[in-house]
């Protein structure tokens, strides 16, 4: 009952505004599909409560919703100048220079958190993929030692074993990458990016059946356009001209922009 919630609540805020009462508002109007209307909520509640760090954390989450990275990392930057040490904004930031090929700034955001304390696999392994991609090649392995040391679950364990293996391919070790595959499908068998990464490099060993058989495994993924057009690239090498066709057609509708 939205409609009638928002009605309630508003009334709430006409007779004593208060911080928790307008977060609950906006996420009224995010609930039934209005999140331009949640921001414009957020920021009434900036001009009334100026320095409660919730609402630029809440605008910015709402912007990373709507694919709007930019935008969002200007309001976790504001929530940084109200807080400091806030992990949440700190992480955001970091990630996004990150994947805006800016891994030396990343860095800085990452040893940020591990000095305020926050020594998860998650931010360890982050860490090593930074300084890896900064030229720091004396520190990363460190950095992913850590996160497995500190790691308790399988699933996130396979998922540094497949950072690993993409640093050791970069580096030109492809025998040891093939290894770090093999470890990260033996803790999680339904891994299908490892899978797919497996049948390339076995493909570039000479190993065809090998290949054929994990990108078979790979395409069990609904997700994942990558196994499709690789099999159809097999196929087509191998003159299968019809499974070649059909299979890159899965593969466009998976991502028909390829």
């Amino acid at each position: 009952m939205y409609r009638e919630a928002e009605v309630q609540i508003s009334s709430s805020i006409k007779q004593q505004d208060m911080i928790r009462t307008r977060l609950e508002l906006a996420r009224v109007s995010i609930r039934i599909d209005q999140p331009l209307k949640a921001i414009d909520i957020y920021k009434e509640g900036i001009d009334y409560f100026q320095n409660e760090i919730n609402f630029p954390l809440a605008i910015g989450r709402v912007y990373d919703q709507l694919n709007d990275s930019t935008s969002a990392m200007e309001w976790y930057r504001k929530a940084l100048s109200i807080e400091s040490c806030n992990f949440e904004a700190i992480a955001n930031l970091a990630s996004f220079h990150f994947y805006t090929d800016q891994p030396e700034v990343s860095l800085r955001f990452y040893k940020r958190l591990v000095q305020l304390g926050i020594g998860s696999t998650e931010i360890w392994n982050n860490l090593g993929l930074c300084c890896f991609y900064n030229g720091q090649y004396d520190l990363f392995w460190t950095c992913f030692e850590r996160a497995l040391a500190v790691c308790t679950d399988d699933t996130v364990r396979s998922e540094v074993w497949f950072n690993i293996s993409h640093l050791f391919i970069n580096l030109g070790e492809l025998f040891l990458g093939l290894q770090a595959l093999k470890i990260c499908i033996s803790l999680n068998i339904d891994h299908k990016e490892a899978y797919n990464n497996l049948a390339v490099l076995e493909l570039k060993r000479g190993n065809l059946d090998d290949a054929r058989y994990f990108f078979d495994s790979a395409c069990k993924a609904d997700h994942l356009f990558e196994p499709f057009y690789n099999s159809a690239l097999v196929a087509f090498k191998s003159s299968d001209f019809q499974a070649s066709l059909t299979t890159v057609k899965r593969s466009l509708e998976i991502y028909s922009e390829h």
